[in-house]
């Protein structure tokens, strides 16, 4: 309990994941905000009508899951940048394997900061946007789609796991923070790719978003099957940092 206390207080302390936590709170429901008032003023004009309300204030979470990815990447990332000249150089790891020798403690501790860190912003995210959607749309029928909901909270912890893990096992941020905030924001390589061969749905990238999207696609997994396999690409990614990491302690 105190390391995990320990890391908590380290990751709150650092402003990149500071500033990246707030943007993720707040911009789901800014960009329903703006969606709803957008879907509020053709309905007015009957210009909407049969209009899909299902997923307002839900889709427009995807920028918080970028957001978490870049989060997750940072809490680990930290580990292997130089400190300032003015605290001595060297690097944060050196200081964490003195307090926690055993590498199996500070990575334990950093997995359970991850997952309340992500699991709380995520949900405060779809909780706001939820709510504004029903302030802007009042006297419109709304669908609140809980089970759709939970997926897009357990994607989010999902994907800033994923991204604290791959981190872990490649000792750098670089790779994961462009991958998959790329993945999640501008293009999906492995959705472009599964558009040809199925077998693409099962990528990191792409098995997750399978669990949010409303509409199925010729291959695509079941919400089910995509929540398990990348359920499957975390641990593994954790394992295989985990293993690393003890090698290097030998």
């Amino acid at each position: 309990m105190k390391q995990i206390c320990s890391e908590l207080a380290k990751t709150l302390h650092l402003r990149a994941v500071w500033g990246s936590t707030l943007c993720a709170v707040m911009i789901a429901p800014v960009l329903t905000a703006f969606n709803a008032l957008s879907i509020r003023e053709a309905l007015e004009m009957r210009s909407a009508e049969g209009y899909e309300m299902r997923g307002i204030g839900q889709s427009e979470a995807l920028i918080t899951i970028a957001l978490l990815a870049y989060i997750g990447s940072m809490i680990f990332w930290q580990e292997w940048q130089k400190n300032l000249p003015e605290v001595g150089g060297g690097r944060q790891s050196i200081s964490t394997r003195l307090a926690m020798p055993r590498a199996s403690r500070w990575i334990f501790a950093k997995f359970v900061v991850v997952t309340l860190l992500s699991a709380a912003v995520m949900s405060l995210a779809l909780a706001g946007g939820v709510i504004v959607s029903q302030i802007v749309l009042r006297g419109y029928s709304i669908d609140v789609d809980a089970a759709l909901i939970l997926r897009t909270l357990l994607y989010g912890v999902l994907m800033a796991l994923f991204s604290a893990g791959l981190t872990l096992l490649l000792r750098s941020g670089l790779v994961p923070t462009v991958w998959l905030v790329a993945n999640s924001t501008v293009v999906s390589i492995g959705y472009l790719v599964a558009q040809k061969w199925p077998g693409a749905w099962y990528f990191p990238d792409t098995v997750g978003s399978a669990l949010i999207r409303i509409d199925a696609e010729p291959g695509m997994p079941s919400s089910l099957m995509a929540g398990v396999f990348m359920s499957v690409w975390v641990v593994l990614v954790w394992i295989s940092g985990i293993i690393r990491e003890r090698v290097s302690d030998e």
